[in-house]
């Protein structure tokens, strides 16, 4: 059974709102193609929290080469004032803490942890990766404001085998806190990871069906 969220989220998108830090000026332009490692160019689009996803979605394809697209939708306190926090499933903290040589020091996990994560994930797997976005029927509205947002969404990522199938490498949920910065890109400020329940939740049958909070505290070199 899902844990339904309390009203943290919409407390936060207020103090968010009140810090005055979030930018003020609508950006309105095509998506940009930016170009990533080895010449692959990613057409990337940060002008919404939707656009900031498929974003997002596109860069884990390019994997290697799609880092800057990804790190594009995530906060950085050099170019948003603002530092990207990504917090686990506690049931995903307490399986990876029981375990042999669990390592510490991820607490906060902040931008660049995810910037090194990243890179270590796209090579955890050869094959072509697709990453997906879905709704999260558990928490299916929204809550949008002029300069911040809460979104509600399912996620997986598959690796395509040799054999032509698609292995499911990461599943979830995401409750994603945006703010929009002061050039009106839309950047992911919080990720809540949760497991996903109908996978077998933190410690699912099948090890590869995990949540990207597993990915991130164990794959994060």
């Amino acid at each position: 059974m899902r844990r339904r969220l309390p009203y943290l989220g919409l407390l936060l998108l207020a103090w968010l709102a009140a810090t005055g830090e979030v930018g003020v000026c609508p950006l309105f332009q095509p998506a940009t193609p930016e170009q990533g490692g080895g010449g692959v160019i990613i057409p990337t689009n940060y002008l919404d929290p939707d656009s900031t996803l498929a974003t997002l979605a596109r860069g884990m394809n390019a994997k290697a080469n799609g880092r800057d697209a990804y790190m594009g939708g995530i906060a950085d306190t050099t170019r948003d004032g603002r530092s990207f926090r990504a917090n686990f499933d506690p049931s995903v903290v307490a399986r990876y803490n029981a375990q042999p040589g669990a390592v510490g020091g991820w607490d906060p996990w902040g931008t660049d942890l995810e910037r090194q994560w990243f890179f270590n994930f796209v090579q955890y797997k050869s094959g072509a990766y697709t990453m997906t976005w879905g709704p999260d029927t558990f928490h299916p509205a929204d809550d949008r404001g002029v300069d911040v947002a809460l979104l509600h969404r399912s996620y997986k990522i598959t690796s395509l085998q040799s054999d032509g199938s698609n292995l499911i490498i990461a599943v979830g949920y995401a409750d994603l806190f945006f703010l929009r910065n002061a050039s009106g890109r839309w950047v992911i400020l919080r990720w809540d990871d949760r497991a996903d329940d109908a996978y077998g939740g933190a410690n699912p049958p099948n090890a590869e069906q995990v949540p990207l909070g597993w990915r991130r505290l164990t794959q994060r070199g």
